[in-house]
């Protein structure tokens, strides 16, 4: 109920033409969110969020949690029954780079 509220909210935004609010967002805790309401899928493995403690980018927090969690749902359609799905980011350079290997 909470994705559906939020979707809503980000779309009447965009047909609105609100511009996002772009601010510090601590990535970790987008991340460690999404594996948290996944908690209960048995392929879903997050890995290294510590590499991530501290770690900012510069965004909008809905629209960055709403992407995650595109990928996620489309890492898990595109994953075989018995394959896991592997949740992971990194810094590189001073930017954050994530992967679903």
């Amino acid at each position: 109920m909470a994705r559906m509220v939020t979707q809503l909210l980000i779309l009447a935004r965009s047909d609105a033409n609100v511009l996002a609010a772009n601010e510090p967002v601590l990535i970790r805790d987008v991340i460690a969110d999404l594996c948290s309401q996944r908690e209960n899928e048995p392929r879903l493995v997050c890995k290294d969020l510590e590499r991530l403690e501290g770690a900012l980018v510069w965004g909008n927090l809905d629209y960055l949690k709403q992407l995650f969690l595109i990928l996620l749902d489309n890492a898990f359609k595109y994953t075989t029954a018995d394959g896991t799905v592997e949740m992971c980011g990194y810094l590189n350079a001073g930017l954050f780079n994530s992967r679903f290997p």
